[in-house]
């Protein structure tokens, strides 16, 4: 009999007991050997129940362990969870970039699954999405296969769900590939998905799992919202200081802008006059020899500080009130007025206007002083006379301007900085064109430059026509 079954040996003494019991019975006995029997019998039961008891204990003592490993085991799994959160804090602390917390995010979501490729895309009110990597790096693959969830719905469903989701991966040929899309969520909304491409299989992830991922993006979540939020801000500060320096820049201009016309107004009387008395002079012929040479000089020096301040005050001047401009009678009035200075320096001047030339709406006074410049300009390249053609037509809503002269042209080097204010090569002002463009633009206009270096500069003007 084996000594490791303590119920079999009690069962075995009760049959003896019983037998002996029988056999003494039967023998005629006396009553104190069957109640020692009893007594026996009875010791045996008690022994019986004592190894239930321990044995229900022993069970229960095993459940407990059992329990107790399960409660270690669950705390380990917590504890792992909080040094991964606690750890993508710390990177997220340190992260300058989004790029950064994303990479944060991937490196502590591969404690969770393992990450083949990983990504964050943001998505927008218009449709769009903007994908962030670690470290900034780029992958085309991964972008695509969110653009493709994004236009089937899946990612908009997966947002609206707000809980994570497994998705096969139908293009992969190696193995069996899956997507998890882990929505990020801010304050109760969806700004994007967390997106990892695993080789994890779909009935392997745990519930614990998918809620760990959840914890980890959202996290990561409010970070890359707050980035947003301070770029954002910061974008708005720069702006907000350009136009603060831009409000002061035009603040200042206008103060010197009055100061020059008040000056420029106070020259221009004078000098005038002065001019005029030197002309005067001029047309005497008792005048001769160096008199006369002071005094071409003194008009030809005149002359030039007269236009420059006709420059200014042009700048500077109170603007008129805009009205209907017919663009071929400011032209021909200004071939009567400046035909004969050209023909003096040997410039002919030939128009061709267009019958059919709807009004222009602006400022007379603007736009001659725009073809005076222009017409001044090309004068200035040819100084050994030419031609100076100018016409008028109509194309599309445009009334268009073309100045074409035979001078010199304009050298490469300098095209780009003929609008510059103050920038010549001929010795004047330099705001001809730069005076010319800003008054174009304020009529909705523009003005181009083409050029034939050695054969002659095209200066064509457009304004919008009067409808």
């Amino acid at each position: 009999m084996s000594s490791e079954d303590p119920l079999a040996e009690i069962e075995s003494l009760k049959r003896q007991l019983r037998k002996m019991t029988a056999k003494w019975l039967g023998e005629g006995r006396c009553r104190e050997d069957l109640l020692w029997l009893d007594v026996v019998s009875q010791l045996i039961q008690e022994y019986e129940s004592r190894i239930h008891f321990l044995e229900e204990r022993i069970r229960t003592l095993e459940q407990d362990l059992s329990q107790k490993e399960r409660d270690r085991s669950a705390l380990k799994e917590s504890l792992d969870e909080l040094v991964s959160l606690h750890q993508l804090s710390e990177s997220i602390r340190s992260a300058m970039k989004p790029e950064q917390v994303v990479e944060a995010l991937v490196d502590v979501a591969g404690r969770v699954v393992e990450v083949h490729r990983a990504g964050v895309f943001l998505t927008d009110e218009r449709g769009g999405m903007e994908a962030l990597y670690p470290g900034g790096d780029t992958d085309g693959d991964l972008g695509e296969a969110a653009r493709g969830m994004l236009e089937d719905g899946i990612l908009d469903w997966v947002m609206r769900e707000g809980r994570p989701s497994v998705v096969p991966d139908m293009e992969s040929t190696d193995e069996e590939m899956n997507f998890v899309i882990v929505p990020l969520v801010v304050r109760g909304r969806a700004i994007g998905v967390f997106l990892i491409h695993t080789n994890k299989h779909r009935e392997e992830f745990t519930p614990h799992e998918m809620m760990l991922l959840s914890l980890l993006a959202n996290q990561a979540a409010i970070a890359i919202e707050h980035g947003r939020a301070y770029r954002e801000l910061y974008e708005t500060h720069q702006k907000l200081r350009k136009s603060q320096a831009q409000l002061i820049y035009s603040s200042r201009m206008a103060a010197v802008g009055e100061l020059a016309a008040a000056v420029a107004h106070e020259i221009n009387n004078p000098l005038q006059a002065m001019l005029g008395y030197v002309q005067l002079l001029l047309i005497q012929d008792s005048i001769q020899g160096e008199a006369r040479e002071y005094l071409e000089t003194v008009l030809k020096e005149g002359e030039r500080i007269a236009e420059v301040v006709r420059e200014l005050l042009g700048l500077f001047r109170k603007e008129e009130v805009p009205k209907e401009v017919n663009i071929n009678e400011l032209i021909s009035r200004l071939a009567i007025l400046m035909r004969h200075s050209l023909l003096v320096d040997g410039i002919a001047l030939e128009l061709h206007l267009a019958d059919d030339l709807p009004p222009v709406w602006g400022r007379t006074d603007q736009l001659q002083q725009v073809f005076m410049n222009i017409i001044d300009n090309a004068r200035k390249a040819m100084p050994d006379g030419g031609v100076l053609e100018v016409k008028s037509f109509r194309k599309g809503g445009g009334v268009y301007v073309q100045f074409t002269d035979t001078g010199v042209g304009i050298p490469e080097k300098i095209r780009e900085r003929i609008f510059e204010p103050f920038f010549s090569t001929w010795g004047g002002t330099g705001l001809g064109l730069s005076v010319a463009r800003e008054i174009l633009q304020e009529h909705k206009g523009s003005i181009e430059v083409y050029n034939r270096p050695g054969e002659g500069t095209t200066v064509l003007v457009r304004l919008p026509a009067r409808r």
